[in-house]
């Protein structure tokens, strides 16, 4: 990061500290957004597509569907039990063409 000045500081109020990346896959979660993680560990193809179940304080569970096709009990070929430290990246699966 660069282009920071020297009165930059870190933030001090107390809600924005615990804001995480708890947070922002909760946020995911109650959207129902359809995502892409991307694994920070194995081939480069480590990725699974679905919609995040439940977040716990370090690890959230995804749900892995075709992608493309809505969250249905149906469709669910399984689920992911994923820790925080094993996430590379998660990106919307969401393709407006």
């Amino acid at each position: 990061m660069e282009g920071l000045g020297r009165r930059a500081a870190p933030e001090t109020s107390a809600g924005a500290r615990r804001l995480g990346l708890g947070s922002a896959f909760r946020a995911l979660a109650r959207d129902r957004a359809e995502v892409v993680l991307y694994f920070a560990a194995g081939p480069a193809s480590s990725v699974a597509t679905g919609y995040i179940d439940r977040v716990g304080n370090d690890f959230l569970e995804l749900a892995s569907v075709p992608s493309g096709e809505a969250r249905r009990a149906s469709s669910v070929r399984s689920v992911h039990a994923v820790p925080f430290t094993a996430v590379a990246a998660l990106a919307s699966a969401r393709n407006d063409a």
